[in-house]
């Protein structure tokens, strides 16, 4: 990003923070027709650590866009609960979120989409389990939609829905991990099932990762994933 930020610890358990975008520099490269965006773009962001059970935090993404790219102007405004406590010898961690998306600035579309995460973790020493469910909902037959998101990092490894169906999408998955007391390799396991915001399925994903920290500025990952 070219942008400006703004970070105010109001006290000592509520932080602010604003940024303004005035373009975005993305993978593709300059020569892409999608490699910047021309942007006038706001995002708020509000934190807060008092809560005995967790962290609560509050944001609003106004993002607007120029050219080709105007689709994806929109304006996101959701709120996310963070926490982790220890449970007899079970670490739990566990997270929900929910926020609401509409169309903004110079967009030409008009929809407002849903968007619910939660998921619950339990570790027990090198062991770890945890499930987990996202929704990306739709409305007028436009998904919501994350167009700064690092996309390879949700939905699955084998990247099928870098692009969310209109439908919307759903996403019901377990994940298991293990860091083996030999060599110190860490193992992560995922297991998805995917649907439309409608119901419609659309298939099922398994997905194996395999570290291994070599030195201390040397490690290895050998990623697996398989979409059906």
């Amino acid at each position: 990003f070219d942008s400006a930020l703004v970070e105010y610890q109001a006290r000592r358990d509520l932080s602010l923070a604003y940024a303004y975008i005035w373009r975005v520099n993305r993978v593709y490269g300059a020569d892409h027709p999608q490699g910047i965006y021309d942007s006038n773009s706001h995002a708020l962001h509000a934190t807060y650590t008092g809560l005995p059970g967790g962290t609560l935090s509050a944001y609003a993404y106004l993002l607007e866009f120029k050219g080709a790219v105007v689709g994806n102007s929109c304006a996101t405004y959701g709120l996310s609960f963070d926490g982790q406590r220890t449970l007899g010898r079970f670490d739990i961690g566990y997270h929900a979120e929910y926020a609401l998306q509409t169309d903004y600035g110079n967009s030409p579309l008009f929809f407002s989409a849903n968007y619910l995460a939660g998921e619950l973790n339990a570790g027990l020493d090198r062991y770890a389990l945890g499930v987990g469910y996202e929704l990306q909902g739709t409305d007028n037959n436009f998904a919501f939609r994350t167009p700064l998101g690092s996309l390879h990092n949700f939905n699955g490894w084998a990247d099928v829905f870098l692009l969310t169906p209109a439908q919307g999408l759903r996403d019901t998955y377990g994940k298991v991990s293990a860091r083996l007391p030999w060599w110190e390799i860490g193992l992560l396991g995922y297991y998805h099932q995917f649907s439309t915001d409608t119901g419609l399925d659309l298939g099922s994903e398994i997905d194996l990762q395999a570290t291994y920290q070599i030195s201390e500025s040397l490690g290895a990952t050998v990623k697996y994933a398989s979409f059906r």
